[in-house]
């Protein structure tokens, strides 16, 4: 729904229970329908609503914009070749005294943190202005972020909204940032 004027996190939440209550028709409806908040930079929430319901949400004036989740596949699990870096030793090669403080954010399927390719040497400090948090999980420690992974978080509610628990899909998963390591023919 866009930028907020609201002075913290749970007023948006309790604004976000209120407009789907007046879909829903009850705050504990909302509360059960909402699957995440978006409380920091715009307000927003994702939710699982019936065509009706969600017809009604789409007539509130204050409400932006609609749209269906999806499910998108790996573009590519060769992201070195894919990228055009010949290997980890290339780019582990770059000067020690190179510095930098940019944060460089990744939406990926999860991350195997003892490839060589999260490896931090040679880098600062994890810079001062980063907000972000590493979020523990499954064989996922605080040990697993570091000067180059900053922090990880993970998102299982809406995928287990639309498939099921993970228990259920027949494959070997994570509840955490560590997803299993995919073999390289």
């Amino acid at each position: 729904m866009g930028e907020h004027s609201y002075p913290d996190s749970d007023s948006v939440i309790r604004a976000n229970h209120e407009m789907l209550s007046s879909v829903i028709g009850s705050i504990d409806g909302a509360q059960q329908a909402v699957i995440h908040h978006y409380t920091k930079s715009f307000r927003g929430f994702s939710a699982m609503l019936t065509p009706e319901q969600l017809k009604k949400l789409s007539e509130i004036e204050s409400v932006v914009s609609i749209f269906e989740s999806r499910t998108y596949h790996l573009q590519t699990t060769h992201s070195w070749e894919f990228l055009g870096v010949d290997s980890i030793y290339q780019y582990n090669q770059l000067p020690i005294d190179v510095k930098s403080d940019i944060i460089i954010g990744v939406i990926d399927t999860g991350i195997w943190p003892e490839s060589e390719s999260f490896n931090d040497r040679g880098l600062g400090p994890v810079p001062k202005r980063f907000m972000g948090k590493c979020v523990t999980g499954d064989h996922f420690t605080l040990a697993n972020c570091n000067s180059k992974v900053v922090g990880a978080r993970y998102y299982l509610k809406g995928l287990e909204a639309e498939y099921g628990p993970l228990e259920s899909l027949n494959s070997t998963f994570f509840r955490s940032a560590r997803v299993a390591p995919t073999p390289h023919p």
